[in-house]
């Protein structure tokens, strides 16, 4: 069985192993954020590509992945959450 492209043995490895369906459907949804950022004139920092290529390769997931961007942008730009 399959969770979101990644293998039950991988899962439970806590490895990557996504299929090549999974890997080009997260390429392509990096890349479609990449440009829609790119419009509004923002290049993307390397420490986010490498987390973009993790993500891609499947080595974490997409919480994973949300959680660490999200972990950056706020180290590097902090907010005050609404306060």
């Amino acid at each position: 069985g399959h969770l979101g492209g990644v293998s039950r043995a991988a899962w439970k490895r806590g490895g990557a192993m996504i299929d090549a369906q999974e890997k080009a459907r997260r390429q392509a949804a990096i890349d479609f954020a990449r440009g829609s950022v790119r419009f509004e004139g923002v290049i993307l920092p390397p420490e986010l590509e490498a987390i973009n290529q993790r993500y891609i390769e499947g080595h974490i997931d997409s919480a994973e992945h949300s959680r660490l961007c999200l972990a950056f942008i706020d180290k590097v730009a902090p907010t005050n959450h609404g306060d």
